[in-house]
């Protein structure tokens, strides 16, 4: 059952949390006097105003112990409680954050920030029921607030009800109309549902409305790329270069896009764009490296795997990948120590495969078939992990 604030269960819940604070600060007739007066010591509210900072530069372990002070400074200060909840919450300590978020509530009702804290502890602890209820009081309070009609959203695609989640995302981009990942989470849901025009139309209004539009293209180009649609993801990327010709992230998904239909030469025209626009990126090196052992330019891969280690010396990929070149090249010595080098570099996966390239000999004739398989194999997994999102 949903609880409702008039009920009785909820004021007994209300009362037990009530009391377990005033126990544990240690406050007792002090905090009923405080409470009488109403006054925050200015020490509280500053402390509480850096918490609140703090939180916001991502880092809630600095913002805890301070607004633990400003609380037990001024217990009955709704703004304190409140960011202590949500030092708690961003650090996932929900269940510690439960009091403090609903003493916030009970000390402002009419306080809508509390109401979304709470709702985010409630949906921490996957009472979703309740977190709804607090995020649709936040709206009541607060319709012009976009954080309430986000979680809303979340929780309603979590539960499979997207026509609900559809509908939320629309109401928030009415509240915050250039909020980008808004309109890429409904374009994402309007396409999952099979709204292709719905999803036309979004696109449209969003590019209008968005600061980056490249980036907003570059977005959808991924979820098509994702989704196994690579011709709508090339033109999605060539829409994103065509707006922002020095973005460098489109280069390096469209030279995916354009190996994998077998355009291999202008992916690697594209890839070298992307090593350009992007030089200390270690993936567009590889992919480009992929792109040229493909048609047997085994020197030009060879430097383009040598830039990827070059930019990043943890890159395994970078020297499994070499070792499969130098085999090409008939160096076995330098093949097995770039596999070697691979190992400690302590990925599993890659770890893998250099231990079986070195077990079973890969370097010799009658393995270099398997072995450039295993290779077109590797360009796979490098082109997942180089699929970036905003």
């Amino acid at each position: 059952m949903l609880r409702t604030y008039n009920g009785l269960m909820a004021k007994a819940t209300y009362l037990i949390v009530f009391l377990g604070l005033l126990m544990t600060s240690g406050c007792g007739s002090t905090y009923s006097a405080t409470v009488q007066s109403g006054g925050v010591p200015p020490e509280a509210r500053a402390l509480s105003d850096e918490a609140y900072a703090l939180i916001g530069q991502n880092n809630p372990e600095a913002a805890l112990p301070k607004s633990r002070e400003a609380v037990r400074l001024a217990p009955t200060f709704a703004e304190a409680q409140k960011n202590l909840a949500l030092a708690l919450c961003n650090l996932g300590r929900f269940d510690e954050a439960l009091a403090p978020s609903m003493e916030a509530v009970r000390l402002r009702p009419e306080f809508d920030k509390a109401h979304n804290v709470l709702g985010r502890v409630f949906r921490g602890k996957k009472q979703n029921g309740d977190a709804i209820q607090e995020f649709k009081e936040a709206i009541r309070l607060n319709p012009k607030s976009p954080t309430p009609y986000y979680h809303l959203a979340k929780i309603h695609e979590e539960l499979l009800d997207f026509g609900a989640a559809i509908k939320f995302y629309q109401q928030l981009l009415q509240v915050k109309p250039g909020d980008q990942e808004a309109y890429l989470d409904l374009i994402r849901l309007q396409r999952a549902t099979g709204q292709e025009s719905a999803f036309l139309v979004t696109l449209g209004q969003a590019a209008k409305a968005v600061k980056e539009p490249a980036r907003l293209y570059y977005n959808v180009g991924k979820l098509h790329q994702n989704g196994g649609e690579l011709g709508a993801a090339e033109k999605y990327y060539r829409e994103a270069i065509r707006l922002k010709p020095d973005y460098g992230w489109p280069y390096t998904n469209l030279a995916i896009v354009l190996f994998e239909t077998n355009q291999v030469d202008e992916a690697i025209t594209i890839g070298r764009e992307a090593v350009r626009l992007s030089p200390l990126d270690p993936y567009p090196y590889n992919n480009l490296g992929g792109a040229l052992f493909s048609k047997g330019r085994y020197e030009e891969a060879l430097s383009a795997y040598r830039g990827a280690v070059s930019v990043a010396p943890g890159f395994a990929l970078g020297y499994l990948s070499m070792g499969t070149v130098f085999c090409y090249m008939e160096k076995s010595e330098e093949a097995k120590a770039a596999w070697k080098h691979a190992i400690t570099l302590g990925n599993p996966s890659v770890s893998e495969k250099a231990q079986m390239n070195l077990t079973e000999s890969r370097c010799s004739v009658a393995n270099r078939v398997n072995t450039a398989v295993e290779k077109l194999a590797e360009t796979g997994a490098a082109r997942q992990t180089s699929v970036k999102s905003l």
